[in-house]
């Protein structure tokens, strides 16, 4: 059997790629709304003058448990970060 120019010889399936690359490009798009949602939040954040911290039951700060009714709640006041000057 001879091969031809232009002759097609195999065919390579790629559906399995494409099925990835379709994954990706969700993901990626996923991505990009969940980093706009945490600039909102960090500007919220840095507008805030107070910050409640819920404690937990030996007084270590819980930052992402839901207050529970037996937590002491404290309030923070936040501040700026301290600016270092250059020295000369």
């Amino acid at each position: 059997m001879a091969v031809t120019e232009g002759q097609v010889l195999a065919r390579l399936d790629d559906t399995t790629e494409r099925s990835y690359l379709a994954l990706a490009d969700v993901q990626l798009g996923v991505a990009w709304r969940a980093l706009a949602e945490l600039k909102v939040r960090h500007e919220e954040a840095q507008t805030s003058d107070d910050l409640e911290v819920p404690l937990n039951r030996s007084g270590h700060a819980a930052a992402f448990a839901p207050p529970r009714p037996d937590t002491k709640r404290v309030t923070a006041r936040r501040t700026s970060p301290k600016r270092s000057t250059p020295r000369e």
